[in-house]
């Protein structure tokens, strides 16, 4: 599948770019839920809450908005990102270099699917819910609204198929971070929680 980065304002601002980038999704990148992994496993290890959506049907090459869009995903799942921002100046990334990292993707944890419903009340949901970053030891490490990417997680998808991306059944995409890039440190917990969808879902990860 494929991956929208840079998706916040603030994002966008701390690397000097106008717009979002893209990079390329493999399926070996995916761990399952409570993924264990080492504290180092890359250059420069991150982790952030993010989400994957999962696409239905090609006809959401021609949606307009992000109902549309919607209506033509069968899931979305909690999605912690674990990527690698490889430089040893982080400082010094911009859009450009970023897009040569492949927008730093290298790893995620992937949560149980969460079946779409094609109902406004789902849509509002995505764009309302608080994502929140959280240790083992219940403490609030990042907090940010839906919203944060492009104003509704479902404008991610929007965005790549504007720029060059034709999305095929069974595509995953990325919709980008939620929050900051945290570092990962041995002995952390990090769970992901979706408050405001239904059920309250999590996704965790481990490291050591």
């Amino acid at each position: 599948g494929y991956k929208a980065g840079l998706t916040s304002e603030p994002a966008q601002k701390a690397f000097g770019a106008s717009q979002p980038v893209r990079g390329i999704l493999y399926s070996q990148m995916m761990l399952d839920d409570g993924a264990t992994v080492p504290a180092g496993w890359g250059a420069l290890p991150r982790f952030e809450a993010d989400m994957i959506v999962v696409v239905a049907d090609p006809a959401v090459n021609a949606a307009k908005t992000p109902q549309e869009v919607l209506a033509h995903l069968s899931a979305v799942h909690p999605f912690i990102e674990l990527p690698d921002l490889v430089v040893d100046n982080p400082k010094a990334l911009n859009a450009e270099i970023i897009t040569a990292i492949n927008v730093g993707a290298r790893k995620g944890v992937l949560g149980a699917a969460i079946p779409v419903e094609q109902s406004e009340a789902f849509l509002a949901s995505l764009g309302a819910m608080q994502v929140v970053v959280t240790d083992g030891g219940g403490q609030e490490l990042a907090r940010a609204p839906g919203a944060a990417v492009l104003g509704h997680p479902l404008n991610a998808v929007l965005w790549l198929r504007d720029n060059g991306v034709e999305f095929k059944v069974g595509d995953l995409v990325s919709v980008g971070s939620f929050g900051p890039l945290l570092a990962p440190k041995p002995g952390l917990t990090a769970t992901v929680s979706y408050e405001g969808l239904a059920g309250s879902p999590t996704v965790s990860v481990t490291f050591e």
